[in-house]
């Protein structure tokens, strides 16, 4: 009987190093963090308006 495990040898796994995000992934970063700005922006608007403070 063998070990039971199973094992691939490293030259068979597809290699991802040197790989970084593409462009998709940037933009797509940049959009939520323009989403995330905008919804602070508005929220801060929001509570001058009413007059609340968080001092």
């Amino acid at each position: 009987m063998g070990d039971g495990g199973f094992t691939l040898p490293l030259a068979d796994v597809p290699s991802v190093a040197g790989q970084g995000p593409g462009t998709p992934h940037s933009v797509v970063g940049l959009v939520l963090a323009a989403v995330a700005a905008v919804a602070v922006a508005v929220r801060a608007a929001a509570r001058r308006r009413r007059g609340e403070r968080t001092d």
